[in-house]
């Protein structure tokens, strides 16, 4: 399997999405859990593409 196979993979795998602190992100490396397909989110997830230029 290639690289490039590889990374479609993992980006049409599920992740494990708890009940518990949904939404609420990753306590220990304080993260912010945004939803991309929300429309409301939109300046949110264009901050990040922003930064990560």
């Amino acid at each position: 399997m290639s690289y490039a196979n590889l990374i479609m993979l993992g980006a049409v795998l599920p992740t494990y999405d708890s009940s518990k602190g949904k939404g609420k992100g990753d306590k220990k490396t304080n993260q912010k859990v945004i939803n991309a397909e929300d429309p409301a989110n939109k300046a949110a997830v264009d901050k990040i593409f922003e930064l990560a230029d």
